[in-house]
C-alpha cells in the first residue's frame, strides 16, 4: 500500500507547531499527540472543510502551522518507512527501517520492519489469533529492535524519565511500534480482530 507523504508530514507538523509555537511562552508540554491518517492527502482540509468539527482538524489548521510543500527526499512510500521518518526524524539510511519488509542478505529471507522473536507478544498467541493472522509461530514477536536511532517519545522519555510513556495505538503493528519509541511502554495493535 502507498501513503501519500505529504499528508503526513503536514500532520506531523500540525502537532509539533502548537508546542513550539508555545514553548517559550508556557511550561514543556504535558502531552504530545502524532496523529497519522493513512493517505490523508493535505488538500483534503480544504476539500471536505465544511464537514470538518472546530475542535478537530479545525482547531489544528487554527492553532498550528501547515507546511503546504512538504516533500521526503526518497521514493519509498511504505507506511513503515514514513513513520519512523515521522517518529525519528531521520532518513531511512539513518534510522534504519528501509521499507515494511526486506531482505536480510546475511540470512538470506525476508525481514519484517518490526519482527523480533525475541520480544514475543503480550497476551496472545499465535494460535489464539486462528487463522489469517500475520502471526506464526515462527514470527510470533515484535520489536522496534530495527529502528537504529531515538524517537520524538523516546527524547521526551529521556529528559522526563518516569513521568513520560511512549505509547502507540494502531491497526498495524508496525505503525504502533515505531510512533511509541524504541523505548516505548506499550504498542498496540490490531491482529486478527484483537488488540
Amino acid at each position: 500500500m502507498t501513503i501519500p507523504r505529504p499528508a503526513f508530514l503536514f500532520l506531523l507538523a500540525l502537532c509539533f507547531c502548537g508546542l513550539t509555537a508555545r514553548a517559550a511562552q508556557s511550561p514543556a508540554p504535558r502531552l504530545l499527540v502524532i496523529l497519522v491518517v493513512d493517505q490523508f492527502r493535505a488538500d483534503y482540509l480544504e476539500r471536505f472543510g465544511p464537514w470538518l468539527g472546530e475542535d478537530g482538524f479545525r482547531r489544528l489548521q487554527r492553532e498550528g502551522t501547515q507546511f503546504a510543500n512538504a516533500r521526503y527526499r526518497h521514493a519509498i512510500t511504505q507506511t513503515a518507512a514514513g513513520h519512523a521518518q515521522m517518529s525519528t526524524g531521520a532518513f531511512a539510511e539513518r534510522h534504519g527501517i528501509i521499507g515494511n519488509d526486506w531482505l536480510d542478505r546475511n540470512e538470506w529471507t525476508m525481514v519484517n520492519s518490526v519482527e523480533d522473536n525475541t520480544s514475543p507478544l503480550v497476551g496472545v498467541t499465535p494460535a489464539e489469533l486462528g487463522p489469517g493472522a500475520a502471526l506464526t509461530p515462527a514470527k510470533s514477536g515484535r520489536s522496534p529492535r530495527h529502528l537504529l536511532v531515538d524517537t520524538l517519545a523516546d527524547a521526551l522519555k529521556a529528559r522526563d524519565g518516569d513521568r513520560c510513556r511512549g505509547v502507540g495505538v494502531s491497526a498495524k503493528d508496525r505503525a504502533a511500534i515505531l510512533l511509541a519509541g524504541r523505548h516505548g511502554d506499550v504498542a498496540l495493535w490490531q491482529e486478527a480482530g484483537r488488540f
